[in-house]
């Protein structure tokens, strides 16, 4: 839709700004500004769309440009056609503490590389001039120069460039996707406010549009008094004291999760990998083939994690398989709202990691698998937009099989970096293969010089090396050559110490059976122990020979 020209009479076509008003007042809700004023009066009106506080004490005049005509881009004379370059010389010059900024989903490339030189200079205008300016394109320069020109700038003056300098300290160039913002709101919506995102979205806009608020100083208590006048209730995560031992819950169910090799993680250098990507924000892939101990390196996040205070939320898909929407998924399981934006409500000042294991098994879930795929797109479309407003990044660790991510299509699809999406999430694979001899000789002991060579290649899988562990170290493996053969040995030694203790042979084998049929029908990786339906001795046993890791009681 064509946009018309700006003031007072086109705001009801004017969609993108209405959206971008829309969007402050929730930054000022939020309390991350002060105030807004649309329309402002007096000297403050002249070419100024938007006046936003800052907790600074100093304000940001803002041009709303949804559009420029035909034009997918923003170059001098379009955006000197339309008075923006005079406007901002205007207000800058009248207040040495105000701040400019023209707001558009389209690029201004040259306006951004300029700006961007000017901060870097530091002050200095040899640097900036001789260094950045004229070492450029000769396209980039005559842009410099039709800008000096606008602003009454004599590039040739050393005073004038530094003038030139502090305006560009002082223009703020702000790319926002128009088809993306209102998804930004609603999301921002869903985390502040109770009840339906769209509703409420439509009320916002029905103020911003006939409310009388034009010129008027909107504070947070403004919004107070038009929520309250529509009967909308502030969500206050920041405050619910329901969070933080909900989280904690989760965390202790997906740690009990959970078996070590001789009570010991096995230290590997995914470990390193992993901490150095969640130190600088971004995010991960964390993928093997089933056995590898990729488990093990995210229970290492969780330490890190712990001992660095970084809150964090990890969870397995396959025990909670995510339903309906982010928001219905996170209350499900126990949250007040969405995974992503309960992290966020505890975490404003630090690093925070979502650690979503199991992302394979989603498609074991039949009919679920899309659902609960979609929900899993909607978190990190969450993340993406949190972490734009944030200081410190929340990171996310997808952990799957690498078989499913490599020929998966729904799986892969969730990874693909979006080209509507500003800074979307940057995903890093990290792979997690066998273990090397020089870890597992130490583990196995003085037995390791015995083995087969194909034996110490089944043992470098982590999976396999436990399942070693828990077998009679006095007998001889010599035949077993693949893993099925070392599960059969556990099994049968399994089921001579249950003779031992009087458990019944025949029902052992049932109660191994039901489990099998039931993680097939199921897609698990983890049963309830309810559907066993066992005494408590044959549980005890099972423990104590580490066949149960943890109770199940779905």
């Amino acid at each position: 839709m064509p946009y018309e020209k700006g003031g007072r009479a086109d705001k009801n076509g004017n969609r993108f700004e209405i959206r971008w008003v829309v969007y402050q007042l929730l930054q000022v809700l939020e309390e991350k500004i002060d105030y807004i004023i649309l329309e402002a009066l007096g000297q403050d009106e002249k070419g100024i769309d938007v006046w936003i506080g800052h907790k600074n004490g100093t304000k940001e005049g803002q041009q709303c440009k949804g559009r420029n005509g035909s034009k997918e881009y923003w170059d001098y004379g379009s955006v000197n056609a339309k008075g923006i370059f005079a406007t901002w010389k205007f207000q800058l010059d009248r207040d040495k503490s105000n701040t400019v900024s023209l707001v558009s989903p389209l690029a201004f490339t040259f306006l951004e590389d300029l700006i961007e030189r000017g901060k870097s200079s530091g002050g200095d205008t040899h640097n900036f001039y001789s260094g950045q300016i004229l070492n450029s394109s000769k396209e980039f320069i005559t842009f410099f120069e039709n800008f000096c020109t606008a602003m009454s700038i004599n590039k040739n003056e050393e005073s004038e460039l530094t003038k030139c300098i502090s305006y560009l300290n002082r223009i703020i160039y702000r790319q926002t996707p128009d088809n993306s913002l209102k998804d930004t709101i609603l999301d921002k919506i869903r985390y502040l406010l109770i009840g339906n995102e769209e509703d409420i979205y439509d009320l916002f806009t029905s103020w911003v549009i006939e409310g009388e608020i034009l010129g008027k100083e909107i504070s947070c208590s403004s919004i107070y008094v038009f929520l309250e006048s529509k009967e909308i209730k502030l969500r206050n995560l920041t405050s619910d004291k329901r969070i933080l031992p909900r989280i904690n819950e989760l965390n202790m169910e997906y740690e009990k999760s959970f078996s070590e090799i001789d009570d010991n993680l096995i230290f590997r250098n995914e470990f390193l990998k992993i901490r150095e990507v969640i130190d600088i924000g971004e995010s991960v892939i964390l993928y093997g083939k089933a056995g590898r101990g990729k488990s093990g390196c995210t229970v290492d996040i969780l330490n890190y994690c712990n001992e660095n205070q970084i809150p964090h939320l990890a969870i397995k898909l396959d025990k909670r398989i995510p339903k309906g929407t982010a928001e219905i998924w996170g209350q499900e399981i126990g949250l007040p709202a969405s995974i992503a934006h309960c992290i966020h409500s505890i975490s404003k000042n630090t690093h925070a990691v979502i650690i979503l294991d199991q992302l394979d098994a989603l498609r074991w879930t039949q009919t679920h698998s899309r659902e609960a795929l979609l929900v899993c797109e909607q978190l990190i479309g969450e993340v993406t937009k949190l972490n734009l407003e944030r200081n410190y990044n929340i990171s996310v660790v997808f952990v799957c099989r690498s078989y499913d991510l490599e020929n998966d299509n729904n799986i892969s699809s969730l990874f693909k970096k979006s080209d509507t999406v500003i800074n979307s999430v940057k995903w890093n694979k990290i792979q997690v293969n066998e273990l090397s001899d020089n870890i597992i000789r130490p583990i196995i002991g003085t037995r390791y010089n015995q083995l087969t060579n194909k034996l110490k290649e089944i043992l470098k899988i982590p999976s396999n090396l436990y399942i070693w562990k828990q077998l009679d170290p006095k007998r001889n493996y010599a035949e077993c050559y693949s893993t099925s053969h070392l599960v059969s040995e556990w099994w049968n030694q399994l089921s001579e110490k249950c003779s031992m203790s009087g458990l019944d042979e025949i029902e052992l084998n049932k109660i191994k059976s039901n489990i099998v049929n039931w993680l097939e029908k199921k897609g698990r990786i983890f049963f309830p122990l309810n559907i066993l339906n066992i005494s408590k001795s044959y549980v005890d046993v099972f423990f104590i020979l580490k066949f149960f890791f943890s109770y199940s009681r779905e």
